[in-house]
């Protein structure tokens, strides 16, 4: 039986807390969308038990309502408790291709929560074994993976990547471009929060971010004594071996360009 599709006041739909915050250029897009071509694809909503709307799939469908000041939305009303509703909300999400691996690992993470929750027997599967029928239950990741098309080892990658960073960490990266590389993010989980969030922060600044993450680590960790002495003896070492190859005539123009550059010759 298909869900009922009704015509429902924007304003009478509540947004509860969301996993993924709205781009605001994308609900643009599909603003513009919606005033040319119109709405093609309902949102889903559920009733609460004040017999309210509430938002289950389309953040982006219904700010983008709002923005072309649209009266009321095509939705999809779903028979769903809280958690199912969860389940149907990072399933959509999870389905898209411009989901970022940040995005995808707090979805995981989330959707395991919400699935051991409406499965309680599949804690224990995995970690001691049942005399029951309960031991062929499917664990989480074989579920998520068949369900979505993703290898139950990479859910599980993801899912501790997501574990191991800080939720400031990951509101400072959200929307920049190591949101989506699993690399950095993979490097992160390895420090403490304070690095983790100053590495972020240097990552994303807008004036001179740091290239990489281990030049932004390089920002916040004292150099080992000596050091700089090491590194001057190397470049020195190197400067005179290029010297000692070069031919005469070459000799000659570099001596040429650093008496033009002030660094011998004249007054010092």
């Amino acid at each position: 039986m298909l869900d009922p599709i009704e015509m429902i006041p924007v304003d009478q739909i509540l947004v509860e807390d969301r996993l993924r915050t709205v781009n605001p250029d994308h609900a643009a897009l599909i603003a513009e969308s919606f005033r040319t071509n119109g709405q093609m694809t309902p949102i889903e909503v559920r009733r609460n038990d004040a017999g309210e709307f509430v938002l289950v799939a389309g953040a982006h469908r219904l700010a983008a309502a709002r923005l072309a000041e649209m009266d009321q939305i095509a939705a999809s009303i779903i028979e769903a408790d809280e958690d199912q509703a969860r389940l149907r909300e990072i399933d959509e999400n999870l389905c898209r291709r411009d989901l970022t691996e940040l995005d995808r690992a707090t979805f995981l993470a989330e959707r395991k929560a919400v699935w051991i929750r409406l499965n309680p027997e599949t804690a224990v599967v995995g970690r001691k074994k049942l005399k029951t029928n309960l031991s062929l239950i499917p664990t989480f990741a074989q579920d998520a993976a068949e369900r979505l098309g993703l290898s139950a080892r990479s859910v599980d990658r993801a899912i501790r990547r997501n574990n191991a960073l800080a939720d400031d960490v990951k509101g400072i990266l959200a929307h920049s471009k190591w949101a989506d590389n699993g690399s950095v993010l993979d490097g992160l989980t390895k420090l403490e929060h304070w690095k983790q969030r100053k590495a972020a922060e240097a990552l994303t600044r807008e004036e001179g971010p740091a290239r990489n993450l281990a030049a932004a680590i390089a920002e916040f960790t004292p150099r080992p004594k000596g050091a700089a002495a090491a590194e001057v003896t190397q470049e020195f070492d190197r400067l005179l071996g290029a010297w000692r190859k070069a031919r005469q005539a070459a000799r000659k123009r570099f001596i040429d360009f650093l008496v033009a550059e002030g660094e011998i010759g004249g007054e010092r």
